[in-house]
């Protein structure tokens, strides 16, 4: 018996936030626990990780790797900006990188139109580039945000 179809449309969420974005990164993270299998061992589903977990979003519960997922409604470019810069060189120093999943998706549609995964050991620190502070002004200053190139 083969496997079922891929999923490509959205749940609807159980929250609905204000923020766009913030719908969006629910979104995408809800659909990709439903529907990624790990294509490590290829286990039938994905696990998120609790919010707020540093360099990673999902993981497989049966082989332990690590997935970080970005999405856009746009493309991606040369560059794509991740989280804080120590975190993501902490990380990949203890050689618990994890992959990337990058996420297209279309909300007129309401559902994911593209997905592409990076392994990690594409990942070094030698790929990862310190970003210019942002302004004093932005909501995160501070926060110094890697660009994986």
């Amino acid at each position: 018996m083969s496997d079922p179809p891929l999923d490509l449309g959205f749940a609807e969420p159980g929250v609905v936030f204000e923020s766009p974005t913030q719908n969006a990164r629910v979104l995408t993270e809800m659909w990709a626990a439903a529907q990624l299998f790990c294509p490590n061992c290829e286990a039938p589903r994905l696990s998120a990780h609790p919010p707020n977990a540093k360099v990673a979003d999902l993981y497989c519960e049966t082989c332990g790797e690590d997935f970080e997922l970005k999405s856009t409604k746009g493309r991606f470019g040369a560059k794509v900006v991740d989280g804080a810069y120590a975190a993501m060189t902490e990380r990949l120093a203890s050689l618990r990188n994890p992959n990337l999943a990058l996420m297209r998706y279309d909300l007129a549609r309401f559902g994911v139109t593209d997905l592409f995964l990076v392994p990690k050991h594409f990942f070094t620190p030698a790929e990862i580039e310190r970003r210019k502070p942002l302004a004093a002004t932005a909501r995160r200053a501070g926060w110094l945000v890697a660009l994986c190139a």
